[in-house]
């Protein structure tokens, strides 16, 4: 199986790497791929350029996509399964688009409702 792991955290030195890391050795050890994309080491931008804005508006199909965003978008087309790590916070919840659970599960619970 070939997955591609969206990582996203500012520190090397945090639970969620750890986290990260003990996936990804679960990975090797069941013979998988890897891919990982760190967002943060990547410099990725949240922010949508006014034309990349009026492409998507106007749903136009026009080639002039990024090459950062066809570089990830052909590791997503390769991929068997996408996961995705990222900040936990003790008192803050990140958006959780999927509707689940945050990559740190249970660590997103505030504090006085975890046991």
């Amino acid at each position: 199986m070939k997955v591609f792991i969206v990582y996203c955290h500012p520190s090397e030195d945090s639970f969620t790497s750890c986290i990260r890391d003990a996936f990804i050795n679960g990975l090797k050890d069941a013979g998988h791929e890897y891919t990982v994309s760190d967002l943060y080491r990547m410099d990725f931008k949240t922010d949508m350029t006014e034309k990349e804005y009026l492409r998507d508006a106007y749903y136009r199909n026009t080639p002039d996509l990024a090459d950062d965003v066809l570089a990830e978008q052909a590791k997503i087309n390769a991929s068997d399964a996408i996961v995705f790590f990222t900040r936990c916070s003790g008192r803050k919840r990140l958006p959780n688009w999927s509707g689940g659970l945050t990559g740190c599960g249970p660590m997103a619970l505030p504090m006085e409702k975890r046991p």
